[in-house]
């Protein structure tokens, strides 16, 4: 994900040593000079990860979801002023962000979900 406000790169992935677990990598680059910035792991999460933006002026998110019937995905917001906003000047250790990593899960209510069907219904007659 660009940002060339910051003149960075994030790149969210796994590493060769997180490869088949539940932990990833955001790492940052320079949009220019094409050079290592600085990385945070995230470790343990729920689901794969299926979006990746920037939230608000210091803050990445990620979206994961769980394939097939398992629970629903959650929402990560990762807050690091230093990390987002100077990752140019930080230093090019990988640092754990155990606790910039706030959840979000909102569960499907009943409620939800038969407004979603009743919305298709409509869509069908519609057509």
């Amino acid at each position: 994900m660009p940002d060339s406000s910051l003149n960075q790169v994030f790149i969210l992935g796994q590493t060769g040593n997180q490869t088949k677990t539940a932990n990833y990598t955001i790492q940052s680059f320079n949009e220019t000079a094409y050079t290592f910035n600085s990385g945070i792991a995230l470790k343990n999460l729920l689901g794969v990860p299926v979006a990746f933006s920037l939230w608000g002026s210091s803050g990445l998110a990620v979206l994961t979801m769980n394939p097939g019937d398992g629970p629903a995905g959650m929402l990560y917001l990762i807050q690091d002023s230093n990390f987002v906003t100077n990752a140019r000047t930080a230093s090019p250790s990988m640092s754990s962000t155990h606790e910039l990593v706030q959840m979000r899960w909102k569960p499907v209510s009943t409620a939800d979900i038969v407004r979603r069907l009743s919305s298709q219904r409509k869509m069908k007659r519609v057509k």
